[in-house]
Order: structure tokens, then sequence, then C-alpha cells
């Protein structure tokens, strides 16, 4: 799909949107996904989305239609103002990814280099860790129970201090052992554990507060709390507290872990 096509869709798009604002939807969130650059808008897309769905399940009436057509004309604006090559880069940025996924093929950064990594307990041992985690691969960690495992991802996370080897991230700007960033390596890492500590208050005080402390503050806390929650479907459970439901993957969300 070369430029020209991209803008004639938004253009056909923009008609029909006139006469039925939601069927015109989903091919909205395409364009926005695919071909705009900016996050704020393609949040707004999705948030816009989950509650036009949220409306037709408690069977209201309202139309979204002013809201669908104002996101409509910003994307169109948006699009109007990339230069034709860069519209064609975004499009072979997307179908590489899209390539890329199919083929298997991984990025292959480091993020996390560990060595000889030990920690020492007065019962228990964890000694001479060799590990590299690189993005887009999925590591798994294989053990018995009590043998370390917990140990091993709360020392890669920061959370405890090892007492053997060296730890370094060169993707978040720590390749020397000995000057690591804990507050960028924090803020780039999720850790969910297995088991939650229990946490007071509500889902939705506890999601603000976990992006809050990560410097998400004031209408952008609001924002990625939404869209956060929308994403992971959680809006009904907003008020329940950890008794009745589990937090940790909308935590882990929540400030934007890489």
């Amino acid at each position: 799909m070369n430029d020209q096509t991209v803008h004639a869709r938004m253009a056909d798009l923009m008609e029909r949107l006139d006469d039925d604002t939601q069927a015109g939807l989903p091919e909205l969130q395409e364009l926005v996904r695919d071909y705009t650059s900016s996050s704020q808008l393609k949040a707004r897309t999705i948030m816009l989305a989950a509650d036009i769905e949220k409306a037709r399940r408690i069977g209201s009436d309202q139309s979204f239609q002013s809201e669908v057509l104002e996101l409509a004309q910003e994307a169109a604006a948006e699009l109007q103002e990339v230069e034709p090559d860069r519209l064609a880069s975004r499009l072979a940025r997307r179908q590489e990814a899209r390539k890329s996924l199919a083929g298997r093929q991984i990025d292959d950064r480091l993020v996390v280099e560990a060595k000889g990594l030990g920690k020492r307990f007065k019962e228990f041992h964890l000694d001479n860790v060799d590990l590299s985690l690189r993005l887009g691969r999925i590591t798994g960690v294989v053990g018995e129970n009590a043998n370390g495992k917990t140990t091993l991802f709360r020392l890669l996370v920061g959370q405890l201090k090892h007492d053997e080897g060296t730890l370094a991230y060169p993707e978040f700007g720590s390749p020397d052992p000995d000057k690591v960033k804990w507050a960028e390596v924090r803020n780039n890492i999720a850790y969910v554990p297995q088991t939650l500590t229990p946490w007071h208050g509500s889902l939705e005080e506890n999601l603000r507060f976990a992006a809050a402390s990560h410097g998400i503050l004031g209408a952008e806390n609001d924002n990625e709390f939404r869209y956060i929650t929308e994403r992971l479907g959680l809006t009904e459970y907003l008020g329940r507290d950890w008794s009745e439901i589990s937090g940790a993957i909308s935590c882990g969300s929540s400030w934007r872990a890489r």
C-alpha cells in the first residue's frame, strides 16, 4: 500500500463515518495503529472503542459520532502532514515487524548480564549464576521450590543486593557493573511475583499509586490508568481489594515497563 492509497482510505472512511460511525471504527483503529506516530492518538482510539463497547453492553443509545469523527479528523490531519517517504517508511516498518514475527526474527540487544551472581542467607546460598537476557526472547528458569528462583529474580530487578558476582544492564545505560543506574533499571523492568503481598485500598488506588511512584502524575496518570485498565479489561474490578482480585499483571503494566 502506498501513501496515496492510505490517504484515499482515510478520505473514503471519513465519508462512511457520516453514515455509520461505529461500523467504521475498526478501520480507523487500523489506520491509527499502522500509520500515525502519536501514542496519545493510539491510546485515545483504544479507549474510545472500549467506551463504545461498554455502552453497547449496557444498552445505551449514545452514538459517539462526534467523538469518532473528531478522532478521525485528527488522524487525517496527522497523515496529511506526514511526508510521503516517511509514510512509506512507517508502512515498511509495519510490514517488516509482521515478517519478523512470522519468521521469528529476534531483536538481540542485551538487557541484563549476570556473571557469577550469588546471594547468601543464613540457611541458603545462591551461587555462581551466569545469565544473559535479551530483548525479544523468552527465558524460562526451571527448578524445584526453595532452590532460589525468586531470589534470582529479585536480584535481577534490584530488590536484593547480590553478595557475589556482577550485574550489568547495557540496554538501560548501565553497561558497567560498578555503575548501575538502579532507578532506571527499576523503571524499565516489571517484576510480577507469583504471590502478591497484601495491599491496602482498592485496585484503582493501587494502580494509580504504582504509576505515580514511577513519575506518571496528574493528567498523564489519569490517561495511563484508563488506558491500562481498558486494555486489560479491569474496569469492572477497580473497586475491589486484593483479596478479590490479583492486580499483579496490571501493576506491572502501569508504569510502562519494557
